[in-house]
């Protein structure tokens, strides 16, 4: 649709148009509540110990896929949207040529305005008209001037490549300039563009061309040569912008594109150390081992501090907070996600429209589009809902380590005595305690009475 550019009017200047989860410590060295796994590269042969709260992890290939079909989801309709701010010359979608329609006779020389217009398109592809015409012609029927200009581009053009100017007078104002030849009239002008001349007759760029047209118009020149000077400066912008290695044009680029270059940066960097580490672990296998006691003693706190360390661990992981608060996360990541899945299916069904009925091209695009975005974030959804089924399970505490070592006290072994050999000792004799019980006989661990965990891990040595 082709919006107004702007224009101007005597003593009034020129004016513009109207436009959840943490993460996994992995260490070489011990620490409280770690257990301890045999990293082995296939490949090489190499192998080493390391210690973690879980099973670590390898990077598998589906992550950085996702990663980047995301990064192409994501480039491909930022460059979709910025294509077309690129200047570049026009295909000429139109069988007209430039052309001056000079119905009230107020330029002196048409032909040299004219040939500066057919000279602006061949640069760039943009069909210049330029009307002039009384108010009397729009004055009773439109609200404005740029209304009838707008009708003036619509009525006559159905494309987006057109560049019409309307200059309006009185018929009073008419008169008076033949008999006065440096006579500055009443008068006013408009522009309306077809949105694909943007990136070339940018904004900026019309004002630039605007306050040209009318300074020349306000020292008395005719609407030709005031016109011509303004087409001049365009074409010498224009051809600026266009031109392969012109600083204009590499600085038009610059700003263009510097996003993209931000985006493909920030999803470079990922896949690069996503794929980085998938080649690094792609022979790397994990195999649990148990902890010895070398790996208490050399670890970070005492003994005590350890099973305190596992005690807290295995009461955080049986209480019900941190499940719940898991599964609330689960449900508002679901109902933020799901938009994004309707969204997608919105653009499929509006690109199958689109491609039977209106534009075959921008459909086609669009369905990929929405494919891909359907596809990602329907994953997305269905990774959630399957957590939340399994969060809904219950587990067993894990163990500390995968196997411990047998530490029950071993069981008294009666030798048989001599024949004829008496034993007069009693029970009390054979368990003499070696501290006087007045002091040390009753006292009891207050974490003895807190639960079964306690007491097997106090059999197994952790005193």
């Amino acid at each position: 649709m082709p919006h107004s550019s702007g224009g101007g009017s005597h003593g009034g200047g020129s004016h513009g148009g109207s436009h959840g989860g943490s993460s996994n410590h992995v260490s070489t060295h011990y620490f409280a509540g770690s257990r301890r796994y045999r990293r082995y590269n296939r490949r090489t042969g190499k192998e080493e110990y390391v210690y973690a709260e879980r099973m670590p992890q390898k990077t598998g290939i589906g992550s950085f896929i996702v990663i980047g079909a995301m990064a192409v989801m994501f480039i491909t309709a930022f460059f979709s949207g910025i294509k077309d701010d690129i200047p570049q010359k026009l295909g000429a979608h139109y069988t007209d040529l430039p052309a001056v329609y000079d119905n009230i006779d107020v330029i002196n020389d048409d032909d040299a305005l004219k040939e500066t217009l057919e000279s602006y398109q061949e640069l760039t592809g943009i069909c210049p008209v330029i009307y002039t015409v009384f108010d009397d012609v729009w004055n009773y029927s439109y609200a404005d001037l740029e209304s009838y200009t707008f009708d003036a581009y619509v009525s006559s053009f159905s494309d987006e490549e057109h560049f019409v100017i309307v200059y309006s007078i009185s018929k009073e104002d008419r008169e008076l300039m033949n008999e006065w030849d440096m006579y500055i009239p009443d008068y006013a002008w408009e522009a309306v563009q077809g949105d694909y001349t943007d990136p070339i007759l940018t904004e900026k760029v019309f004002r630039s061309f605007a306050d040209t047209v009318q300074e020349a118009l306000e020292r008395g020149s005719d609407p030709g040569i005031a016109f011509d000077e303004g087409f001049k400066y365009l074409s010498k912008d224009a051809g600026n912008k266009l031109s392969p290695f012109s600083i204009s044009r590499v600085l038009t680029l610059g700003r263009v594109f510097f996003p993209l270059v931000i985006i493909a940066a920030f999803f470079g960097l990922f896949l690069f150390t996503m794929i980085k580490s998938y080649i690094r672990d792609k022979d790397v296998v994990y195999y649990e081992v148990p902890l010895d006691e070398a790996d208490r003693i050399t670890g970070s706190g005492s003994a005590k501090d350890i099973f305190d360390s596992y005690r807290r661990n295995h009461e955080a992981g049986r209480s019900t907070a941190a499940p719940k608060a898991a599964r609330a996360g689960l449900i508002i990541s679901m109902i933020f996600i799901t938009p994004f899945v309707l969204s997608g299916l919105g653009m499929i069904i509006s690109a199958v429209f689109m491609m039977r009925n209106v534009d075959t091209g921008t459909g086609g695009f669009m369905l990929i589009f929405g494919s891909i975005w359907t596809l990602i974030s329907g994953a997305m959804l269905c990774g959630m809902i399957i957590n939340l089924v399994k969060s809904n399970k219950k587990k067993e505490p894990t163990p500390l380590t995968s196997e411990y070592p047998d530490m029950k006290p071993a069981e008294p072994v009666s030798a048989p005595y001599p024949s004829g050999t008496s034993v007069q000792s009693s029970s009390a004799d054979l368990y003499e305690p070696e501290f006087d019980p007045q002091f040390f006989g009753s006292a009891k661990s207050d974490y003895e009475s807190d639960d079964e965990d306690y007491k097997r891990m106090k059999r197994q040595g952790y005193e």
